[in-house]
């Protein structure tokens, strides 16, 4: 799956954007994450990561007070792993009210202004990594970069049990086509096919 969408990408000219839903601070899907970031590096050569930060909220998170937070550690051993950490989401701090002033709700005005800064920062293939619900808005206001980016939904969260799993933000993200459910399984399968493909062809 992983190998495909990037031969999309180079064919068609564009940019592989890969969006990964996760649960914040679910040490399962930073499994599942850490997991597809390696098999990115080392299959793809991917290196950019996008984050759902902007650029004030960035360095406060890498910051060692925020030491207790599972997004610190995170960040620092991506930066460790050779990636290139992009705050992409500009509007992450505004309050409620002034996204209603704008006419939006706070979800939708985010979504907007991610998909402005992917625009301007992300200039070769990448990843971002969203909370789940993102996934729904995202898909809308990405349309708007398909002529230069191969956009592709993964998730790593289960709504299973949740209180809203029935809200299509969080129903969507589960059981929608558009969207690959990943596991660490799953990406462990794609480094073993691509480990066979590459053995085959020497021989």
């Amino acid at each position: 799956m992983l190998k495909k969408n990037h031969e999309v990408a180079q064919t068609s000219g564009r940019k592989l954007l890969m969006i990964v839903g996760e649960g914040h601070e679910n040490l399962h899907c930073r499994q599942v994450i850490f997991s597809l970031m390696h098999t990115c590096r080392s299959l793809l050569k991917i290196s950019h990561l996008a984050v759902e930060l902007n650029h004030r909220a960035l360095p406060v998170m890498q910051s060692e007070k925020m030491k207790v937070k599972n997004i610190h550690h995170f960040l620092r051993k991506a930066t460790e792993d050779g990636w290139d950490i992009l705050p992409v989401d500009k509007h992450h701090d505004l309050k409620g009210e002034d996204c209603h002033s704008l006419g939006m709700s706070p979800m939708t005005w985010r979504n907007q202004g991610i998909r402005e800064d992917l625009e301007v920062q992300l200039v070769e293939h990448g990843m971002m990594i969203v909370g789940a619900s993102h996934l729904y808005g995202l898909m809308g206001e990405l349309k708007k970069i398909e002529k230069t980016h191969h956009v592709v939904y993964l998730n790593t969260l289960s709504f299973k049990g949740h209180p809203h799993a029935h809200a299509l933000e969080y129903s969507w993200a589960n059981d929608s086509k558009f969207v690959e459910q990943l596991t660490v399984a799953e990406i462990d399968e794609q480094i073993i096919c691509e480990n066979e493909s590459v053995t085959r062809n020497k021989v």
